[in-house]
């Protein structure tokens, strides 16, 4: 897998080491509110699994994962996973941040270098699918371009009750950078 590199960020592959930094961000309750599958007394077994998951993914031939670790302080501030359809050149984006690195522009630095480098590597559309209620997270993703495609009802099961999900799609042609 590419390490992707910004004017503040390196993109990599995740190590063992990592899920010190990741198992710090997630204490805050707002990293893991619209995140299915996360419990809410994140340990530090769940950021090791955390860490192991996401190298698993990167042994498929159809998924990437990526930790950010912030270039100034050297931690792991971030995670950007995408799952693809390569039948259909489709890529499917996870994406999280430390509330400490959140307003910065650090998760926009990161994202647009992943979807350049996908569309260069011929992805022809990305999606995402974000909780009704995470207002921050869809106007992020609308200011890269991201198109609201429609709702999915009740989709996701988080923290004992569902939620709608809006998915967002963004087309090579679409993208201005």
């Amino acid at each position: 897998m590419k390490t992707l590199s910004t004017p503040r960020l390196t993109l990599r592959e995740p190590t063992e080491q990592d899920w010190a930094d990741i198992y710090d961000y997630m204490q805050h309750g707002s990293v893991q509110e619209y995140m299915p599958q996360t419990p809410k007394d994140y340990t530090k077994r769940d950021a090791k699994n955390k860490v192991s998951s996401l190298q698993a993914l990167n042994a498929q031939d159809d998924a990437k994962a990526w930790v950010i670790e912030h270039d100034e302080t050297s931690k792991v501030i971030g995670i950007i996973d995408q799952k693809l359809t390569l039948q259909h050149r489709k890529s499917r984006l996870g994406y999280h941040i430390s509330p400490d690195y959140q307003r910065q522009g650090l998760m926009t630095e990161a994202l647009e270098d992943v979807i350049q480098q996908g569309f260069t590597d011929n992805v022809h559309k990305f999606t995402a699918e974000i909780a009704a209620q995470n207002h921050a997270s869809r106007e992020f993703i609308e200011s890269l371009g991201f198109k609201d495609e429609g709702t999915l009802r009740a989709e996701l099961f988080i923290q004992g009750s569902f939620h709608d999900v809006h998915r967002y799609g963004l087309i090579e042609q679409e993208w201005d950078q």
